[in-house]
């Protein structure tokens, strides 16, 4: 039995970003004044919005982390990534043999996919059209919201 589609997450799977990511966050907490290491943040926040993260971290300590926190994080990731971002190790290859439908379904907001993509030269596998971010439907993963909606939308 072939499948209808093949839905892939993109951080830590296809690019190699978790641990880009999580110095992002640890540097930003760190200039908040929250002393956060990288194993930390890999440990305890991975799939975490930089939002929830800043709101767990605030609750935590009783010192709320500035407004603009995830905003700050954004900005260190797109310079980070720009020069740093890579694809994981086969995954252009193993792309460029598929030839199954795919899509990617990711809590990264739809401009990071399409960037992320883009630097890691992995752009050219995937439709404009199959590319499905968290912030399409009402709950992110682990919740099944974003798999059933790729999946409704690329008529799997």
């Amino acid at each position: 039995m072939t499948p209808d589609l093949v839905i892939f997450d993109l951080d830590g799977v296809l690019v190699d970003s978790e641990i880009l990511a999580a110095r992002a966050v640890a540097e930003v907490a760190g200039e908040c004044g929250h002393e956060l290491g990288v194993e930390a943040v890999l440990a305890r926040f991975v799939g975490v919005s930089d939002q929830e993260i800043a709101e767990r971290l605030g609750a935590e300590t009783g010192r709320p982390l500035p407004a603009d926190f995830a905003q700050r994080v954004e900005v260190w990731k797109v310079g980070t990534f720009a020069s740093e971002l890579v694809a994981v190790p086969g995954a252009d290859e193993a792309l460029g043999a598929m030839s199954l439908p795919r899509c990617i379904a990711s809590n990264s907001e739809p401009e990071q996919i399409e960037r992320s993509l883009a630097i890691a030269g992995l752009g050219h596998h995937f439709a404009r059209g199959a590319l499905f971010s968290a912030a399409l439907v009402g709950q992110a993963k682990p919740a099944p919201d974003l798999h059933l909606h790729a999946a409704a939308v690329m008529g799997a």
